[in-house]
């Protein structure tokens, strides 16, 4: 292991009697002297070190949404005139420079989007300007802050709990990663996991329904403090209006609804018949919603098969046999999912 202060052999007989310390602390600051004796001679020479430290607290791992105070503090001796923090100083939306009279900032609650580089500058008063560098690591977790799943009924769905790093990298533990889901004002208890060596603890659930569409919970115990996320299970379901087989001639009503709906998905009708080639029969985005779903107007453009308007929401057409066969509706958002309905 090598000595934290040294002299380099290799340029001493440069001339060169630079003291190298790695790593800076911050009871190093302060002056040194430095005497080189030749024969009868005796050199000397006086170098003062200047050391400014950036202090978490908490200390790292910062926890996300816990407050988190950064303080930046050197030992030069003039008086303090400004302090600014910049984070991630190229260019761009997610740039960001704070300056006050303070050492001191204070995030009330750091999210993901917080973490990366950060550099800490002090301007005095005698014009010296001294700044440090230091990238900021964040345990949360990962993607958006509040995902949406969409998923078909009676299809399976996984719903994402995943931290933004290993705690073990911390030298911390995962107890275990607990999930509920808030039905009727109560939450219910969906399952434990635990894994030491992983990061993800996904809920797989084989068979949703409208039932299971809503809010769930992923809760993260990490050493002594938990962490926690929510999840929202959005389901899509496709009625028909005629139950069982369609006889040709008879007029059908397809009713689409999305539990739980963001306002910003597209949807779209597809007729998945025998040819090479799929139909895409309409495109809608939602108008309103209504009640825990939504419904939209969708254009057909089968012959015989017509939009109606005498009910918002709903499409009409008349049942003819090129007709027969799956349908699908697919939801696209921001988390795109494709699920299919099969109809007789």
């Amino acid at each position: 292991m090598k000595p934290r202060v040294s002299l380099q052999d290799s340029t001493l007989r440069k001339g060169d009697f630079s003291l190298r310390i790695v790593p800076v602390r911050s009871k190093d600051a302060g002056l040194y002297e430095a005497q080189v004796k030749y024969k009868t001679e005796v050199h000397s020479c006086h170098v003062e070190l200047g050391v400014i430290t950036v202090t978490l607290s908490p200390p790292s791992p910062v926890i996300e949404r816990e407050l988190l105070l950064m303080s930046c503090n050197s030992s030069h001796r003039a008086s303090l005139v400004e302090t600014c923090w910049f984070h991630k100083e190229h260019p761009g939306p997610t740039s960001r420079t704070f300056c006050s009279l303070s050492r001191t900032l204070s995030i009330l609650h750091p999210a993901m989007s917080d973490a990366g580089s950060w550099r800490c500058q002090l301007r005095y008063s005698d014009k010296e300007i001294i700044s440090a560098t230091f990238n900021l690591q964040i345990l949360g977790f990962d993607g958006p802050t509040n995902p949406v799943v969409y998923a078909a009924a009676g299809a399976a769905a996984d719903l994402p709990c995943s931290l933004s790093y290993l705690p073990r990298a911390f030298g911390m533990s995962v107890v275990a990663a607990h999930w509920s889901h808030l039905t009727g004002g109560h939450l219910e208890d969906r399952g434990i996991s635990q894994n030491l060596s992983s990061r993800s603890f996904p809920l797989h659930l084989p068979a949703v329904g409208p039932g299971e569409a809503g809010q769930y919970c992923c809760a993260v115990s990490v050493g002594h403090r938990t962490i926690s996320r929510n999840v929202t299970l959005a389901v899509l379901t496709v009625t028909p209006s005629i139950q069982g087989p369609v006889s040709e001639g008879n007029r059908l009503l397809l009713i689409c609804s999305l539990t739980h709906s963001q306002g910003h998905e597209r949807f779209q009708w597809t007729h998945l018949g025998s040819a090479p080639t799929k139909s895409k029969l309409a495109v809608a985005t939602p108008r309103s919603l209504e009640g825990h779903g939504s419904r939209w107007d969708l254009p057909w453009k089968y012959p015989k098969c017509h939009k109606r308007t005498r009910a918002p929401g709903n499409a009409v057409c008349m049942a003819q046999k090129a007709d027969w066969g799956q349908w699908s509706m697919t939801c696209r958002s921001q988390v795109p999912r494709s699920p299919s309905f099969p109809l007789s």
